[in-house]
């Protein structure tokens, strides 16, 4: 009977509910009247969405607040099925069981969380409160429900939910970050104390991470005390960062190795701008600085070989100039024994200057010859790797003694050969000499010459000099020989097996 005003009373019940009952109604009918329709006036026009049903379910009120938030009035809600069909969208299958369930709870108050639908479909979030039963004069008993949406606090809760989600996986993003960062990362105290370090910091000190903590900085690294403990306090002290200041000392690692660090050195604050601590950013160094001393190095000892690789140039040349000589034939033979040059060059520059066989030497130098001269040319030696100096001159005299074969030797007639080999050797003091021969065979009969061309200077003064040693050439009748010794410490970098004597166009080598 929602439109029936009926007198009321209340009746304290245990539990702390309050039962409105017909036995202590007021003597004066006007007065509870103008009660009643107080009360149902106020509910009507309360801010807040209500609802009153009977224990068995039947609507008896909703008022304005509750239709402006549901599009729901009294005659779409007649009863509590039909709320939970319309509004809580409950299947067919589970409204018995659901409006059983809530008889059976509106025996005292309680509050719960559901969520509803709209008249225009919009899910909301509602907070269901049961007030206490109210029971009308003519014995039934009303319930009163209070719905309040928690829809924007049901939204905030999950935008913090997933703030603080994404904040998690920040965080451990930060920190596998911070622990698996090839620098080192430490944050001190005040006290200068270790509160954290990463694992590449643990690994440059040589100290287990866990040890580090609560350490005084310089009881681990005790050789940075005296360059880094003023920077550290004046980064306390003024909250400014130090940035890219290379330290160099020894850690526990490796004991008596000297490492080189750049570090940066920043303040670390607390949520009030306090100054609490310092934060460390670590890069070992040591290697870089090695790199940039060995460049360093490289390009003083390229400096002095493009020198020394000018002085033979303008020696060459001038030595190349003859007055038996055409221009032409002198720019022919200039660059031909710049060819030579450039090709013992080439093969240092391949091995990055640490030395070159004898044999590719030797290949490298004669390799201008046809096949018909080169299966005439024989080679006989061990497999010597020559420093770059004696590599750099005995190519130039092989090129100077392959030439003069070719133009005037045993190579300028058919039946003539060329034996070229070499060893190591004892001399009489015990100390170890290179040899090389080179023998002529089968060629025109020999006649020494008058004048003293290049590659006679080529053979006699820059190669012995270049090997510390002496020169035999000679102009026998039957061929020409040279044989070139020296210093085998300043010669030979190092001795492998011995090699087969073969022709060059045999072995492949030509």
């Amino acid at each position: 009977m929602p439109d029936q005003v009926l007198p009321f009373r209340l009746e304290p019940q245990s539990g702390a509910t309050a039962r409105i009952g017909p036995d202590d109604m007021s003597p004066d009918p006007g007065l509870l009247l103008a009660s009643i329709t107080s009360f149902r006036a106020a509910l009507m026009s309360a801010p807040t969405p209500y609802m009153v049903f009977t224990k068995e379910g039947a609507t008896v009120l909703v008022n304005e607040s509750f239709v402006r938030a549901t599009g729901y009035d009294l005659g779409d809600l007649p009863d509590i099925r039909a709320c939970l069909e319309k509004m809580r969208r409950v299947s067919d299958q589970e409204i018995e069981s659901v409006h059983a369930g809530w008889l059976r709870a509106q025996s005292q108050a309680s509050s719960k969380e559901i969520t509803v639908w709209t008249a225009w479909d919009e899910r909301l979030v509602w907070r269901i409160q049961t007030s206490d039963p109210l029971i009308w004069p003519d014995g039934r008993t009303v319930i009163i429900q209070s719905m309040f949406d928690l829809t924007e606090q049901k939204r905030l809760e999950e935008t913090l939910r997933r703030n603080q989600d994404e904040m998690r996986v920040r965080l451990a993003e930060l920190e596998s970050l911070y622990s698996s960062a090839p620098l080192g990362l430490g944050m001190l105290d005040r006290d200068l104390k270790f509160v954290r370090v990463n694992d590449a910091l643990a690994d440059m000190n040589g100290v287990a991470l866990q040890k580090h903590i609560g350490q005084f900085v310089f009881d681990i690294v005790p050789d940075l005390q005296g360059q880094a403990e003023k920077l550290l306090r004046g980064v306390l002290n003024s909250g400014e960062p130090v940035r890219d200041i290379e330290f160099r000392g020894e850690t526990q690692r490796a004991k008596g190795e000297q490492r080189d660090w750049l570090e940066q050195l920043y303040p670390l604050r607390d949520s009030m701008g306090e100054i609490v601590g310092i934060g460390i950013i670590c890069e070992d160094i040591t290697e870089r600085k090695s790199t940039e001393q060995h460049i360093r190095t490289l390009l003083s000892e390229l400096a002095h070989r493009s020198k020394n690789l000018l002085t033979v140039i303008q020696v060459m040349a001038r030595r190349s100039v003859s007055p038996e000589l055409s221009s032409s034939e002198f720019v022919d033979s200039f660059i031909e024994r710049l060819s030579g040059l450039a090709q013992s060059h080439d093969l240092l520059a391949r091995e990055d200057w640490r030395g070159i066989s004898m044999q590719e030497l030797v290949t490298s130098q004669i390799g201008h010859l046809n096949s018909d001269l080169s299966s005439r040319l024989f080679t006989d030696g061990p497999d010597l790797i020559l420093t770059p100096v004696a590599a750099q001159n005995l190519g130039m005299a092989v090129h100077e003694l392959s030439t003069n074969a070719v133009k005037y030797g045993a190579l300028s007639v058919d039946g003539g050969e060329v034996h070229i080999s070499w060893a190591v050797f004892k001399d009489e003091a015990g100390r170890d000499r290179l040899r090389l021969s080179w023998v002529e065979r089968g060629g025109p009969k020999v006649v020494e010459p008058s004048r003293r061309g290049f590659g006679r200077f080529v053979i006699e003064a820059i190669a012995a000099r270049a090997l510390s040693g002496a020169v035999d050439l000679r102009f026998d009748p039957e061929g020409v020989s040279c044989t070139l010794e020296g210093a085998a410490d300043s010669t030979v970098i190092a001795q492998r097996s011995p090699l087969a004597e073969a022709s060059l166009a045999s072995s492949g080598l030509a």
